[in-house]
């Protein structure tokens, strides 16, 4: 191999390089913005489906609001009430179970209202909606959490 072959085949691999690494670059972001909102949603989708659950068990809801916090109130079939607590400046929500001196659980933080006001609307005594947006510790990314919570029990 002589010399000009040589640096013909460097010029020719440094041309195939400059073209190939914006692609792999943006395959990179993709896969590392794809992996920061799975990791967002694989963190908000248990406190959501606690308290879809708790919702679909109740036989109806309603919503206090208050100037540092609101709740909303799920009463169950046995005239016992679970309460989730949403703190405007935290960003937390917690539940409150119905049982005497019970702790308040944390179930999720790093919470924000798109409004500035309680996240939880109610349209009558058996359905509420709820407006969340949920940006997880490490800060990557924000992941809108919304949807509507039906009571079921009668």
């Amino acid at each position: 191999m002589t010399l000009i072959e040589m640096v013909v085949t460097i010029v020719l691999t440094a041309i195939l390089m400059a073209v190939a690494a914006p692609l792999i670059i943006h395959l990179v972001d993709g896969y590392t913005a794809a992996a920061a909102g799975a990791d967002l949603v694989s963190a908000s989708e248990p406190a959501i489906w606690q308290i879809q659950w708790d919702a679909r068990n109740a036989n109806s809801m309603s919503v206090n609001v208050g100037t540092t916090s609101c709740m909303l109130l799920l009463q169950q079939p046995n005239n016992t009430e679970i309460r989730y607590q949403y703190e405007y400046g935290a960003g937390q929500i917690f539940q409150i179970l119905p049982v005497s001196g019970a702790t308040p659980v944390l179930l999720l933080s790093d919470l924000s209202s798109p409004s500035g006001q309680c996240p939880f609307v109610v349209s009558n005594s058996r359905l509420v909606t709820y407006d969340l947006q949920y940006q997880g510790p490490s800060g990557q990314g924000r992941l809108v959490v919304e949807g509507a919570l039906s009571a079921y029990a009668f």
